[in-house]
């Protein structure tokens, strides 16, 4: 669906994703909302905020690890594409995309028609980086009174083994999740995940490493009550 990117261009994603693990103290927030009408919003925030003296001298760097670094106007770039991206997927509307170098904290967000419209976005965004066709994955759907996340692809096998040569620097890392529903709360399929007071929200906290030792998931099946 999407031309391939010159591999020039694929090295320095590469390097951009290295940054994350070398820092170590980074937290990736993902954040639902959902109204009763299926419609809602949605926000992803990168926060590497705590490394951001390192990162501050890392940007200073002609490469690390072999790898080009990025320059801000580099990050910059590769940060619209995805604002186009999301902006060009049917059922977003709002996209808002900011970057702060100061602190290095991202956030592209987006209100939806209904939560699906993100997997369509993933899946866009996926082959717009990928030389071959990946399929759409059911990562996202509120369904039949039921919310789904499914986070079994959050990181696939076939990278685990170069992220894992970086398991020292997951260790202070955090994926959090956090969900807000239009209705209570019946119950919820993992154990991990927190409720809160009044029962319209889940928030859910796992460290890198464990994410990628497959010891926590931020999979969860919520079944709201019925009204």
């Amino acid at each position: 669906m999407f031309p391939n990117i010159p591999l020039k261009y694929l090295q320095r994603i590469v390097a951009i994703a290295l940054l994350l693990f070398i820092t170590g103290c980074f937290e990736v927030i993902e954040e639902i909302t959902i109204n009763q009408d299926g419609k809602g919003k949605a926000g992803l925030t990168v926060n590497l905020s705590q490394g951001k003296s390192k990162l501050a001298s890392i940007m200073l760097m002609d490469s690390i690890k072999g790898k080009p670094v990025p320059s801000e106007q580099e990050i910059i770039e590769k940060l619209n594409e995805g604002k186009v991206i999301a902006e060009e997927t049917p059922g977003l509307h709002n996209v808002v995309l900011t970057s702060n170098f100061d602190d290095f904290i991202f956030e592209l967000s987006c209100e939806f028609d209904s939560v699906e419209c993100i997997n369509q976005f993933i899946y866009r965004i996926e082959n717009h980086y990928s030389s071959r066709h990946i399929p759409e994955k059911n990562l996202f759907s509120f369904q039949n009174n039921t919310y789904f996340r499914n986070a079994d692809y959050l990181i696939p096998n076939k990278h685990k083994k170069e992220i894992a040569a970086e398991k020292k620097g997951l260790l202070s890392a955090k994926y959090v999740s956090i969900v807000r529903l239009p209705q209570e709360v019946e119950s919820m399929t993992n154990e991990k995940a927190n409720l809160a007071k009044n029962k319209k929200a889940i928030m859910l906290k796992v460290s890198g490493d464990k994410l990628l030792e497959n010891t926590h998931s931020v999979t969860n099946k919520v079944k709201l009550k019925t009204q």
